[in-house]
């Protein structure tokens, strides 16, 4: 799991973009290239898929969670991807999307 942790860094250090308020800002306008915007989606289904395992893999236990891996940046830059997807609310664990749901 740690390596996924490093995998997402990764890709924010190759695509640094994704994770920029800015460009979140345009997507959630609907700006950008179709390439750009579906990289970005695939960015967050990736960050949140493993937010859930890692979340799975603690037991929900925030604290754990956050020794692992920063859930609070994670969801909070991009949960405006989270709320559009309306398939995120019936893929996820209801205990999980209320752990998501619960970032302001």
């Amino acid at each position: 799991m740690e390596r996924q942790v490093d995998e997402l860094l990764q890709i924010i250090l190759h695509y640094p973009h994704l994770d920029s308020d800015t460009f979140v800002e345009k997507w959630t306008k609907g700006e950008g290239s179709f390439d750009e915007r579906e990289r970005y989606a695939a960015f967050c289904c990736f960050a949140f898929n493993l937010l859930y395992r890692v979340w799975k893999f603690h037991h929900g236990d925030a604290a754990k969670i956050d020794e692992m891996i920063l859930a609070r940046e994670i969801v909070h830059r991009h949960k405006g991807w989270w709320l559009a997807d309306s398939f995120n609310e019936h893929a996820y664990s209801k205990k999980f999307c209320v752990y998501v749901n619960s970032f302001e």
